[in-house]
């Protein structure tokens, strides 16, 4: 009966879907019926182009994995494993299509770590693989942009898994946190957040690494992304810019990115996390905010 109702843009809005947002809150009910809610919730996402249902799915594929590692349900993990590895070679799929199936691949490595561990290595070899081909494609150059913190989340979960972490997967992960950050202001308003989001679990998942690889992250992310954002011009130059050029909309300034850098110098953010962490993350996220500041001043200044 759930499987027969199908969404109309006028009813997808109805408050019985305004419940299904809050997954969390019976997740271990719909577990039971993973199939058919996984079919109705693709349903949703198909016939509607709300944001809610996007939320909704993403919701699923977070909390789904748990329940196969608690539960111990190999044949579930089955299910979801082929579902996605079928998917994430799809070329016909949207961009918000193939996100998501990053996504939850990226989720469903804390089940991968249960029932086949000696598969997360290539797990992390087949997403950064596709992740590298389609962050160097000219055609469709939107839709690989809007998948880079998909990308980035997964990759970053898959972390957690590895039985090692070699300096090319460590590169891996370096080069994907500052495409996010170069290409921050390139994403939509959503696509912002989940990059925020990415770049914040990256840091959270950095911590297991050893001291030595946690610096040569943190250094090399926001070397790299202060001078990016730093070297744009500021915004009362875009204006006259603008207004000289006759400009349908503003260039590029250094204020599309305020954004991002307010949200990852939330120290509180990260309190949550004790011992080295905070120890070595925050004096290194403290440095380059200084050197913004200090860019901003000169720039003010014209130095």
């Amino acid at each position: 009966m759930m499987i027969n109702f199908i969404p109309t843009t006028e009813n997808v809005e109805i408050l019985y879907f305004e419940h299904i947002a809050h997954i969390q809150y019976f997740s271990s009910f719909m577990f039971k019926d993973h199939e058919k809610w996984h079919e109705f919730l693709n349903i949703l996402f198909k016939n509607s182009s709300t944001y809610k249902v996007t939320d909704t799915l993403r919701a699923f594929y977070k909390i789904i994995p748990i329940h196969i590692s608690e539960d111990e349900r190999e044949d579930i993990f089955m299910y979801f494993k082929n579902y996605f590895m079928l998917n994430i070679n799809n070329v016909k799929l949207s961009s918000d299509e193939l996100g998501l199936n990053i996504f939850g691949l990226g989720r469903l490595s804390i089940a991968y770590n249960k029932f086949s561990p000696t598969e997360i290595n290539e797990l992390f070899q087949i997403i950064s693989h596709q992740a590298l081909l389609y962050s160097e494609k000219r055609e469709q150059e939107d839709k690989n942009i809007q998948l880079l913190p998909d990308y980035l989340q997964a990759l970053s979960e898959i972390l957690n898994y590895l039985p090692s972490i070699s300096l090319y997967k460590l590169n891996i992960i370096i080069k994907f946190s500052i495409l996010n950050v170069k290409k921050f202001a390139e994403l939509k308003i959503r696509n912002q957040t989940n990059a925020i989001d990415a770049l914040k679990t990256t840091f959270v998942n950095i911590k297991r690494l050893e001291n030595n690889l946690q610096r040569q992250y943190f250094h090399a992310l926001f070397y790299e992304g202060t001078l990016w954002s730093c070297s744009h011009a500021l915004f009362v130059d875009i204006e006259l810019q603008q207004e000289i050029k006759n400009l349908s909309e503003y260039p590029l300034c250094y204020k599309n990115y305020l954004p991002l850098w307010h949200s990852l110098f939330k120290i509180e953010n990260y309190q949550v996390y004790r011992g080295k962490f905070c120890k070595y993350v925050v004096p290194l996220i403290a440095i380059p905010y200084s050197r913004i500041r200090h860019a901003q001043k000169q720039k003010r200044l014209g130095i």
